[in-house]
């Protein structure tokens, strides 16, 4: 006698629905009551037929034949079997770059009188322009001031800061440095008498000489850490100059 479905490839189907696990043809039984098994699904089917109808796709398919799927419907008022995501989006649902005269309307900025450009720098700075050249007389000079009176030019190095030198045997008055910067004094004039360069340090109250004068030209550097110097005339003679001047600069 010929035994049907040997190698259990055929699956039991049952009511027009597979049952994986369950091989066609045959039948489980037992001799006594001394078997037990495990029921899955119904009192029916002891094989574990957990994909039996679920998302109508228990034969795990993944390739389907013509009219076995439905095609996906999009957008309610129109129906269209694609996702067109980008549709009333910027109103170039079609992504076009690339447009024929009278499909792009101009945009306009401004309120009061409208353009077709954005002038973001218009009214800063008043140059809205963007203008780099100018003609005679629509730029007024710069005017830098230094001590006293005013000039046209800016000469940052050469600008000095005069100090106080009394005309008798005295103090001068006080001026203030930073001490986070080196300083230069500088002597010129005539002098056959004696001046002294006297310093304050920072956070402290006292004066003390740093440099005595007796002949000009000459140049005295101040390291950083005074707060202030001052002018002693302490021998009467000439007429001296002194000046607070920037540092001689030197080569990296």
């Amino acid at each position: 006698m010929a035994i049907t479905n040997p190698s259990f490839e055929d699956v039991l189907s049952f009511a027009g629905v597979d049952r994986p696990g369950v091989p066609d043809t045959w039948f489980i039984s037992n001799g006594g009551d001394s078997w037990e098994w495990g029921i899955f699904d119904s009192t029916i089917f002891i094989g574990e037929n957990f994909e039996a109808l679920w998302g109508g796709n228990e034969g795990r398919r993944t390739v389907f034949g013509v009219g076995e799927l439905d095609l996906p419907i999009f957008d309610v008022t129109i129906p269209e079997s694609f996702e067109d995501f980008e549709e009333e989006w910027g109103n170039n649902e079609y992504r076009r770059t690339v447009f024929a005269a009278g499909q792009l309307t101009d945009s306009t900025f401004d309120a009061g009188v409208p353009e077709a450009f954005e002038d973001f720098e218009e009214e800063w700075g008043g140059n809205e322009g963007r203008r780099t050249v100018f003609g005679g007389g629509e730029l007024d000079d710069a005017v830098f001031q230094v001590g006293v009176g005013t000039g046209p030019t800016e000469r940052c190095g050469d600008d000095t800061n005069d100090l106080n030198v009394p005309v008798g045997v005295a103090i001068g008055s006080v001026e203030y440095l930073d001490i986070t910067q080196p300083n230069r004094i500088t002597f010129t004039g005539t002098l056959t008498g004696e001046l002294e360069l006297q310093v304050q340090r920072d956070g402290f109250a006292t004066w003390e000489t740093y440099e005595t004068i007796t002949s000009v030209p000459v140049s005295v550097s101040l390291p950083p850490g005074y707060k202030a110097v001052r002018i002693e005339k302490t021998v009467l003679g000439g007429s001296p100059v002194a000046s607070i001047a920037w540092p001689v600069l030197t080569a990296l």
